[in-house]
């Protein structure tokens, strides 16, 4: 890769790939379809601060958050999961912070940065079960958690400008970067047609993780969001399908019968058609009566225009790496190769969900895959 090349992330997250690349001073594009955390991946992108003028921001800001602490009125400021995650003196910090960091007269990507250390804060001091995937602030999860907001606040600031420090430091030629609000199953409208070396991306998996309710603590925190209603609105109907909270029957006419699928590959729709009309029928006789059909099919359905999207955009000879971490149970990348001859050639390194499997013999056969992105067109 050099600073002429082009990297691409579909499902971006908070920019891994993104500042990775421009570290390296390679070119990129991020696609994000979760507006937080496409607000956290922009952020993160931006290096160039007054390191002097950021610093000052910092003090200033706990300075006045110090003085804010326990006059500011929280009462009614957040949804009640809030007041169910922290402390009475640390939703006093909390409220303190939020307010001095709302305050703030400096440029707004040093607003951004002390926004984003503050949301950093929020799950190291509260005392609800704040692991993977949904904050839980019942007596069960519960933790005993003695840190204080405003220090942790002030050390998480300490720890990222030390960062910014260096990646400054170790700054290379510039290189152009994109993050994008928008939906990994469009990324051929991002581009402009073979102009991608390499994507790496890590989709989200067929594990009925809602990742929109991920950031729900953070988004009520700022009052992005103050219901799951807002949350469903404007994130959840947005994201490629993989849990049951996202099942909309009004929307699912003919997603069942996966057309996108046997569009590309006939043997794995038949498959698929086999283990729906299974889960089809469990869900008859289950309680709960949890959509795990619908799930199934949507998500193969919105991968498969991932993928298209992705053999559109990749020159040839270039790569297409599916990154699979520990959660889905896998160990496995997949590489898929876009030759020269136009193919799509494939390498595998041991072990992957059938599911992933599937879908990288989605963009096997070449001729389908590009009839495909023709209709898509």
């Amino acid at each position: 890769m050099s600073g002429e090349s082009t990297i691409a992330d579909p499902f971006v997250g908070t920019g891994t790939t993104s500042v990775a690349a421009k570290m390296a001073g390679v070119n990129s594009i991020g696609v994000e379809a979760h507006a937080f955390v496409h607000w956290v991946a922009k952020t993160k992108m931006f290096f160039h601060y007054d390191l002097e003028k950021l610093a000052n921001a910092i003090r200033q800001t706990v300075e006045q958050a110090n003085r804010l602490s326990g006059e500011v009125d929280c009462s009614a400021l957040w949804p009640p999961l809030v007041y169910k995650c922290f402390t009475e003196d640390n939703l006093m910090q909390l409220a303190a912070l939020r307010q001095a960091v709302s305050d703030i007269e400096s440029e707004s990507h040093i607003r951004d940065f002390l926004k984003l250390a503050l949301t950093s804060t929020l799950r190291v001091v509260t005392t609800a079960g704040a692991g993977w995937p949904y904050i839980a602030p019942g007596k069960r999860h519960a933790r005993k958690n003695d840190r204080r907001a405003l220090l942790e606040f002030e050390s998480k600031c300490a720890e990222m400008l030390l960062d910014v420090q260096r990646v400054q430091v170790g700054m290379v030629s510039r290189s152009s970067h994109k993050i994008i609000l928008g939906d990994a199953r469009k990324l051929m409208s991002y581009t402009d047609g073979e102009t991608v070396d390499l994507i790496v991306t890590s989709p989200p998996y067929l594990n009925n993780y809602d990742y929109a309710d991920r950031t729900r603590l953070e988004t009520y925190f700022w009052g992005i969001h103050g219901s799951w209603a807002d949350i469903t609105r404007e994130i959840r109907d947005h994201l490629v399908m993989a849990a049951t909270t996202q099942v909309r029957m009004s929307s699912m006419n003919g997603v069942k019968e996966c057309p996108a699928v046997r569009s590309v590959d006939s043997r794995v729709h038949g498959e698929l058609m086999d283990i729906i009309g299974r889960l089809e029928s469990m869900r008859a006789v289950k309680s709960g009566k949890k959509t795990y059909d619908y799930v199934v099919a949507g998500y193969f359905e919105d991968m498969v225009q991932v993928l298209a999207g992705a053999w559109a955009v990749l020159k040839p000879g270039g790569r297409f790496i599916l990154v699979l971490g520990d959660s889905a149970r896998v160990s496995e990348i997949e590489i898929l190769l876009k030759t020269n001859q136009n193919e799509m050639a494939l390498s595998t390194f041991p072990s992957v969900t059938d599911a992933m499997r599937a879908l990288t013999d989605l963009v096997s056969d070449s001729p389908d895959i590009r009839a495909f992105i023709q209709s898509e067109q």
